[in-house]
């Protein structure tokens, strides 16, 4: 593993699902009630669009009005702590179209590569899953530790 790289400890609820395409990782996490949600992992090389861009792009998959300036992102956003580096999380509900769906996300990036984890489904299963979600995003540190 390249320091570049990371690895997490997995809940052990989660159920792994083959990597695809560009996903380095998915599990889908089985809720109480409420259907499933679905963990994606995708890493990129370099800052891949900036926090403010993604996290807009996000907003508009979830129906929500664009952040007008990066000046927004701090009341739009935390921050999360970990031994990978500081993480920038989101919590977005969806609207109109996407009302009963809810989003999580969180945006990790080292200067030579940036990762996504973003956990999906509707916002019951999503409620469920938040605390391993944010217990796993806690796990994150770099592979060579």
């Amino acid at each position: 593993a390249s320091e570049t790289d990371l690895a997490w400890k997995v809940p052990p609820a989660w159920k792994e699902q083959p990597a695809s395409g560009m996903r380095l990782a998915t599990f889908i996490i089985p809720a109480v009630q409420g259907g499933q949600a679905e963990l994606s992992i995708v890493s990129f090389p370099g800052t891949a669009g900036g926090d403010f861009d993604n996290i807009n792009r996000w907003r508009g998959q979830m129906e929500l009005e664009p952040l007008a300036d990066e000046s927004a992102l701090p009341k739009n956003s935390e921050t999360l702590k970990t031994r990978a580096g500081l993480l920038r999380t989101v919590d977005l509900q969806g609207m109109n179209g996407q009302k009963g769906t809810r989003l999580l996300a969180a945006i990790l990036s080292n200067g030579e590569k940036t990762w996504f984890f973003k956990l999906t489904g509707p916002r019951a299963a999503v409620d469920s899953a938040k605390s391993s979600y944010l217990d796993f995003l806690r796990s994150l540190k770099n592979a060579a530790q």
